[in-house]
């Protein structure tokens, strides 16, 4: 049996993090802290519901831009 996570695009992030000037105001743009999007950017946790929606909201990009979807076994 296989499992998927769902993982913040390296590319994306740092396109984001560039646009907004920096971790912190990307952070607040999409109203999580600096230390959610820098787990998210360095890949220590896998991309919530929570956050997922944020970032399809707050900067409308469709998901496959955004996010990886990583088979494990």
């Amino acid at each position: 049996m296989s499992n998927s996570t769902v993982f913040l695009r390296r590319d994306f992030a740092e396109q984001q993090v560039t646009k907004h000037g920096g971790i912190t105001p990307w952070g607040a743009a999409l109203g999580v802290d600096k230390g959610t999007v820098s787990r998210q950017i360095n890949r220590k946790a896998e991309a919530s519901g929570r956050f997922i929606a944020a970032v399809l909201t707050k900067c409308a990009v469709p998901f496959p831009d955004a996010f990886d979807v990583v088979e494990s076994d």
